[in-house]
């Protein structure tokens, strides 16, 4: 191959078979070794974001339908999308529910809390462009 022309001789020097070490079952392999980490044994069925908007009551089934045949139309957009888009739902409705669906807690910041010269170190333009201002 790329140049190299292949002879017998240089075929025939051929390494001999390496020997595999026996498999250990995992139960023996782990009894070694403490335990780390365990996960949950919770598994809650992670709910859509418009079946959350739904149980609160935040949409109607003909909303959620509507929306449907209309992000069918607009490919690449997503229901939340959508839905914000036929101001439906709030975006901080929206953005809760994405929040129960990861299991994340959703907040919004009092502004009277929020420190002032956090802004100061970002320029004017940085806040406009990712939507801070």
């Amino acid at each position: 191959m790329f140049g190299r022309r292949t002879t017998p001789e240089s075929t025939a020097a051929v390494s001999p078979p390496v020997e595999e070490p026996a498999l250990v079952a995992d139960d023996m392999l782990m009894a070694d070794f403490p335990t780390l980490y365990q996960p949950r044994d919770v598994a809650r069925p992670r709910k859509s974001i418009e079946q959350l908007l739904l149980e609160r009551e935040l949409i109607t089934d003909e909303i959620l339908a509507q929306a449907r045949q209309i992000q069918t139309q607009t490919p690449g957009k997503t229901i939340a999308q959508v839905l914000l888009g036929m101001n439906a739902a709030t975006e901080s409705q929206i953005l809760s529910a994405l929040a129960d669906t990861l299991g994340l807690a959703f907040e919004i910041p009092d502004p009277s809390e929020i420190d002032s010269q956090a802004f100061a170190a970002f320029s004017p333009d940085f806040l406009r462009k990712h939507q801070i201002i």
